[in-house]
């Protein structure tokens, strides 16, 4: 069943990485990406691993050191010195980093407009689950963590969850996997 969840994981971070909002996404993307084939091919071996995957760690060693390059990417990304170099938000973007995910996960989204954002996690049935958010955001990149708890407290199952970002007129849904 892991190992389903996995693959499924690695053809959506395919789907995603085709048209990525921007670099810092697409890094976070390969990194989740990366870190699915991994875990897939220690759940279920070389057998049947979608070959869509940039990375393809078959160790830890080798997810360690892909880890470790696309962290720095990602930190030369981050290092803008001039207001040029602040990327412009056009559109609403979403998704959740590291995923799958065990104990939390990061859910970034961007807004190129202030506005009243709510963050959703739903289970497999559709049932809501938790009510991450309900807030004004201002126009930017932010970051939510959900910690795999419900709004009574309680520690969510493994399995297959979705989260929805409401802004405005807009709605996106994105899939997750939590895994104990």
């Amino acid at each position: 069943m892991q190992l389903q969840y996995f693959n499924e994981a690695i053809l959506l971070y395919a789907q995603l990485l085709e048209n990525p909002p921007d670099d810092m996404t697409q890094l976070r993307l390969e990194l989740d990406q990366a870190f699915a084939y991994y875990m897939a091919h220690i759940n279920g071996g070389p057998r049947a691993l979608p070959a869509v995957s940039i990375h393809k760690p078959t160790s830890y060693q080798e997810y360690r050191a892909i880890e470790t390059d696309i962290y720095q990417r990602i930190l030369s990304l981050s290092k803008t010195t001039t207001i040029e170099d602040i990327p412009i938000v056009r559109e609403i973007s979403l998704n959740n980093y590291p995923n799958p995910f065990n104990p939390e996960t990061t859910i970034a989204f961007s807004l190129p407009v202030e506005s009243i954002v709510s963050i959703d996690i739903y289970n497999i049935r559709g049932q809501k689950v938790k009510t991450l958010v309900n807030d004004l955001f201002e126009s930017g990149q932010h970051e939510v963590v959900w910690n795999g708890l419900d709004d009574n407290g309680r520690n969510m199952a493994s399995g297959l969850y979705f989260y929805r970002l409401r802004s405005g007129e807009t709605t996106l849904t994105r899939r997750m996997v939590l895994l104990k």
